[in-house]
């Protein structure tokens, strides 16, 4: 049985074509039900989408230390 609280490892090397649509897929529940909380909350769509790309992107090349439950998200 798979546990739903987690994200699946890449089935597929980082070199491999099809890598990126397998991460979206991966990722798509998760970030979909973020969206759902921020709008819920009374967040413009627009603007959380906006946000989360851009925190994302911050975390991705480093510009920002993010700790969650104990863990660091950026090298």
């Amino acid at each position: 049985m798979m546990n739903r609280n987690r994200i699946n490892a890449p089935t597929k090397k980082v070199t491999d074509p099809s890598y990126f649509t397998e991460c979206q897929f991966v990722l798509e529940p998760s970030v979909y039900g973020l969206m759902k909380l921020a709008t819920a909350a009374g967040w413009d769509p627009r603007h959380a989408a906006t946000a989360i790309a851009v925190l994302a992107a911050q975390i991705a090349f480093n510009e920002m230390e993010t700790k969650v439950d104990g863990y660091i998200l950026a090298d």
